[in-house]
């Protein structure tokens, strides 16, 4: 969760760059560091799930 600031100010940036090649390419490498924060958190989330036996949030 703590890559998650950075993550969004990378991103951030790269939208203030004009495009070019090495945006597009960094644009690409965005989205797979995206996937990847996404796969772990979800990974994070299923363990807890596991370990703690009452519900995760009330209504």
């Amino acid at each position: 969760m703590a890559q998650i600031p950075i993550f969004i100010d990378q991103t951030e940036r790269v939208h203030k760059v004009a495009q070019s090649d090495m945006f597009v390419a960094k644009r690409s490498e965005l989205l797979e560091q995206g996937w990847e924060l996404h796969l772990q958190l979800k990974d994070w989330y299923h363990a807890l799930t596991r370990r703690v036996s009452e519900p995760l949030y009330v209504e």
